[in-house]
């Protein structure tokens, strides 16, 4: 489905071949060069890698953390929220209008995460909305005349069909997208959409145990996560921030492509490899 061109958008044709990758060899060669970690640079070339309209092309940010966590500094939570948003907003745009969609199947549980990151956008100065996804998902029609589109679930995955595949058609209008939350790297039910041709994460578990260590619920280990030093302006002002963080996060890993690792996790003190915990593209 095609959305309408935006000001500042760039609309490459049909979306309706929605992407279900497999791994790293998924991607076709296109020529994309893999920005260093915590850069803004994307390719390295002129050309159009993505002719064939097929490729979402709107920037997507991954970000696989409740923003509200008991163990995260709320100054660093905004400052990333705020940053992200104005990352993700097309070139061109200067006052870009926000939907922040709070995913159904939140369970209740920190249900309020979604409603602050939208109040924090408010406060900013955003022209910024509020939605309830329905229990169907929503439309395409539901992001007509938005820029950015935040999807929030703070503890679950989401799982209406209908709703990832209204963002894919949207980032393949050039809109930016926003996934928020620490189960946000797969698909409630992985046969039926794949989440990494959006976020470029390859899903792996849902981050529970953790080479041995169990972490859940503020119960247990914890993990220790890093931003980046710099490079990127999603991590203007808050490079190099250090917090633990005792909820589980989806374990990933990069794809091949356009991907930038901002953040990353392991358990504190032990020399565990890490993983992506925040992830930005865009071609």
């Amino acid at each position: 489905m095609r959305i309408p061109v935006l000001t500042g958008a760039l609309l490459l044709g049909g979306c309706s071949d929605y992407g279900f990758n497999s791994g790293k060899d998924a991607y076709p060669d296109s020529g994309w060069d893999s920005a260093d970690p915590g850069s803004d640079e994307g390719d390295s070339d002129d050309t159009d890698d993505s002719d064939d309209g097929d490729e979402p092309v709107g920037r997507v940010l991954t970000i696989l953390l409740t923003l509200s966590d008991e163990f995260m500094d709320q100054s660093v939570a905004s400052t990333l929220l705020l940053n992200s948003v104005a990352w993700a907003t097309p070139d061109g745009v200067t006052s870009p209008r926000v939907l922040v969609i709070r995913d159904d199947d939140h369970s209740g549980e920190d249900m309020d995460d979604s409603t602050n990151a939208w109040q924090t956008l408010v406060d900013a100065g955003y022209d910024a909305d509020f939605l309830d996804e329905p229990g169907s998902g929503i439309e395409a029609s539901a992001l007509e005349g938005y820029h950015v589109a935040m999807l929030s679930n703070p503890g679950h995955s989401p799982d209406d069909v209908s709703t990832v595949e209204a963002l894919y058609d949207f980032s393949c209008a050039g809109q930016g997208i926003i996934f928020q939350g620490d189960d946000m790297a797969h698909f409630d039910d992985e046969s039926a959409f794949d989440m990494e041709s959006l976020t470029r994460l390859v899903y792996q578990d849902n981050g529970t145990e953790y080479h041995g260590y169990q972490i859940d619920n503020d119960d247990g280990d914890a993990y220790q996560v890093q931003l980046a030093n710099g490079g990127s302006t999603i991590l203007r002002g808050i490079e190099g921030a250090v917090f633990s963080y005792g909820n589980d996060i989806d374990t990933t890993e990069a794809a091949t492509g356009d991907i930038d690792i901002l953040a990353t996790a392991t358990v504190a003190g032990t020399g565990l490899p890490t993983k992506p915990v925040i992830a930005a593209w865009s071609l």
